[in-house]
């Protein structure tokens, strides 16, 4: 698509454009008597989208400066130590997640909020968010292709995918409540 090959190339000059369209997010419906749930919805929306665009700008930045080669000092503090991988798999592990997170939040993901209300729910007072996989018994790297939900689904279903491949996020209210903005 033309406009991802905009925001690849922007971003290789650390210019970080947006296309103007919404981002996905289910919330529940909130009756007009509930004022305060309405302005709380509208806030927490404004906040998914601003960490939306932050986190394609981080993750730009990251796979430039690993394509510069210039992250080694940042990978030994992070992911340094005694382990079963090199230092060249290392970085080939963190370049493939990296990708694949910039193509994803270029493709869409599809956040679900508050994620306390889903069925099923992982949020507690130290989880500011999760998602939900098929699970394999593939070692290594795999990218799951399910659960498969519609997002009129994503509260009353564990919902991995839509139908489009686009990823559910869950966000929990502790994410929106209790984590700095410069954090999310």
């Amino acid at each position: 698509e033309l406009w991802e090959a905009v925001e690849r190339v922007a971003a290789l000059f650390r210019i970080f454009p947006t296309n103007g369209r919404a981002i996905p997010i289910s919330m529940p419906k909130t009756s007009l008597l509930h004022a305060g749930a309405a302005s709380d919805a509208t806030a927490a929306w404004e906040e998914i989208a601003i960490s939306h665009s932050r986190a394609k700008a981080w993750v730009a930045t990251v796979i430039v400066e690993m394509n510069a080669w210039k992250t080694q000092s940042f990978r030994q503090k992070w992911f340094g130590g005694i382990g079963s991988l090199g230092a060249d798999a290392v970085r080939q592990r963190i370049l493939r997640t990296m990708n694949f997170v910039d193509r994803e939040l270029l493709d869409g993901i599809h956040y679900v909020y508050p994620a306390d209300d889903a069925v099923g729910t992982s949020c507690n007072a130290n989880v500011i968010g999760y998602v939900w996989k098929y699970v394999s018994n593939v070692q290594g790297y795999v990218e799951t292709s399910g659960p498969i939900c519609s997002a009129s689904e994503s509260f009353n279903r564990q919902c991995g995918m839509d139908r489009d491949g686009k990823y559910f996020v869950y966000l929990c209210r502790h994410w929106f409540n209790n984590i700095g903005a410069n954090m999310r």
